[in-house]
């Protein structure tokens, strides 16, 4: 299925059997990131393998620059959730937070790309995960809540 939002096309070309649920995950967390940093990303694309880099290596995501101030964005749960059963992909928290973790950080990369001349930051990778994390906690702020005070048992 493709959607339009804001001018950015979802087109979900995966051919597993939550790819719907993916779908409308990474819709419903579209909505926390800021208008102003998804301007110029034209395509997010939900794939089932992807493939980055000299060895050729698996990636669960994958930011793209193209001409004229457009991007595209390809998501591959699959190399995310590799070494965790796909049955939890069925549980609607932790479906939300593996694809959001994977999104916001290729929007870290597109942020960093089109406004670095306002971010210090030189590592491309460092900047993506500090950019994921803040978008993470803006969205999962009630886990952490509910969880702290289990905080010293996980150290």
């Amino acid at each position: 299925m493709t959607y339009l939002v804001a001018k950015m096309i979802i087109k979900n070309i995966s051919k597993k059997w939550y790819r719907k649920k993916v779908e409308k995950t990474v819709l419903d967390m579209l909505k926390t990131v800021p208008f102003e940093h998804r301007i110029g990303i034209d395509t997010i694309y939900i794939v089932d393998n992807l493939r980055f880099g000299p060895g050729r290596n698996r990636v669960a995501g994958l930011y793209k620059k193209l001409k004229k101030g457009k991007s595209e964005i390809y998501i591959s749960v699959d190399n995310y959730v590799e070494n965790i059963p796909s049955f939890l992909l069925l549980i609607p928290i932790i479906r939300k937070m593996i694809v959001a973790k994977v999104l916001f950080h290729e929007i870290g990369h597109h942020y960093k790309e089109n406004f670095s001349n306002m971010i210090k930051e030189k590592n491309n990778e460092n900047y993506a995960e500090s950019y994921s994390k803040s978008l993470m906690q803006k969205r999962f702020w009630i886990i952490k809540l509910v969880l702290s005070p289990f905080k010293r048992f996980f150290n």
